[in-house]
Order: C-alpha cells, then structure tokens, then sequence
C-alpha cells in the first residue's frame, strides 16, 4: 500500500520554508457548509480554540489549533512562564476562506485528509488554492496553485514516493 504524502511535499521537495501554507478560497454564499465540512473532517488532535484572531465580527470564523500548541496557550493564559512556541498547526475558517500553516514545517499533523476530504465534496464550489511556504523574514514563495478541487487532488497524487 503506497504510504499518503503530506499536503506540503512539494514545499518540503523544494526545500523551503519555514512555514507551510496552504488556503482556498469558495463560493462567498458557502462559508456555512466550508465550516460544517472543517468540523465533520477535522483531524484528530485539533481542538476548537475561540480566541482565534478574528477580526471581523460579522463575518464566520472558525480557529482549530494542535493539542500542544492549545495545552501551551492555555498554561499561558492560567500564568505558566511564558516560553516559545515554535512547532504549530492551525486550522481556520475565515467567511468562505480556509486556512492551515503548519509553523516550522515538517509535521504532518493529518491536515492532508481534511483537505482531500474537502476537495472530493460536492458541495463545495472552488474559485482558488494555492500551497505556499514562507514567513519568519524567509521569502514567500507559491509550490502550487489551481482553481478546481481536481487539480489539487492531482498535485496530491503527484507526490513522488520516498523510502
């Protein structure tokens, strides 16, 4: 059985960084049925975190973040010393805009089923997605980018085989 590669192998196949994007964009009307989608393929080990940095209060906005990077900011807020957090995935449903970064690169944190999930619903009408990489004063940089739920089934495919 041939192993899943990650969302980010062609960033990683690049050799950028440090950060790892990935974003899509749908139909305007569809940011209910993107957020209902998010929490039906949600991996494992995220967790709902309201205090995401939500600006715009009349717009939907969902913030899921890794356990560990949760458990730190929650040890934070209760008066832990504060320490770095450098390793983090986070999940975000802006309006009808998705977004995951993967901080510091290199960990799957099981993203790349949500977004496979995603683009094999019916139900959701693509206008963008684009995979990027960047941050931390490092150039910004796009490995891939289409329009279609197809296209970006096809990247995922494409991921070579590694030992």
């Amino acid at each position: 059985m041939q192993k899943q590669r990650p969302w980010f192998w062609k960033i990683a196949a690049l050799q950028q960084g440090p950060n790892y994007y990935f974003s899509a964009t749908f139909a305007p009307h569809q940011a209910q049925m993107l957020a209902e989608q998010v929490r039906q393929h949600l991996p494992a080990g995220f967790v709902y975190y309201p205090e995401g940095g939500h600006s715009q209060p009349d717009k939907l906005y969902a913030s899921y973040l890794d356990q560990a990077t949760y458990n730190h900011l929650m040890a934070l807020q209760q008066g832990a010393k504060p320490s770095n957090l450098w390793f983090t995935g986070t999940i975000e449903v802006q309006d009808h805009n998705l977004y995951i970064c993967n901080a510091l690169a290199g960990r799957e944190y099981g993203e790349t089923d949500l977004i496979q999930a995603i683009a094999r619903s019916p139900e959701l009408i693509w206008q963008q997605w684009q995979v990027s990489y960047g941050g931390e004063g490092y150039a910004d940089g796009v490995a891939a980018a289409g329009t279609r739920a197809a296209e970006l089934l096809a990247y995922l495919r494409a991921a070579p085989d590694s030992e």
